[in-house]
């Protein structure tokens, strides 16, 4: 049964999820580019995309962008930079707790009921 709620996604997150993302139908997956993460009013590259793997590479960049999970991030600095570096991390193979997993459910469902209270 379909309900007509209004839905809270952007039209960036809707041509992302639809257009982006692979089909049940077996398409092959379009080139997603490298994982981002948003930091600091730009984008970073996630130091360890290549151990997702690649079918499920645009699904995580999209659980990144709506900020479902969480990308791990630290600092680097050489003795003779200027300013230090931003790296980023996903951690695929980090396993995943019940407190993590229950972050994200509500993460997920506040973001879905968000606009049904409006």
């Amino acid at each position: 049964m379909h309900v007509g709620y209004k839905c809270a996604v952007s039209a960036d997150v809707k041509d992302l999820l639809f257009n982006t993302l692979p089909r049940p139908s077996g398409r092959a997956q379009p080139d997603t580019g490298p994982v981002q993460v948003f930091y600091d009013d730009r984008y970073i590259a996630i130091d360890d995309a290549e151990q997702i793997p690649a079918d499920l590479r645009a699904y995580v960049q999209v659980v990144l962008y709506l900020n479902l999970m969480n990308a791990y991030f630290r600092i680097e600095q050489g003795p003779l930079d200027l300013a230090p570096t931003i790296r980023a991390t996903f951690e695929p193979s980090r396993h995943v707790t019940r407190s993590a997993y229950a972050v994200t459910a509500v993460r997920f469902c506040d973001g879905y009921l968000a606009d049904l209270t409006e």
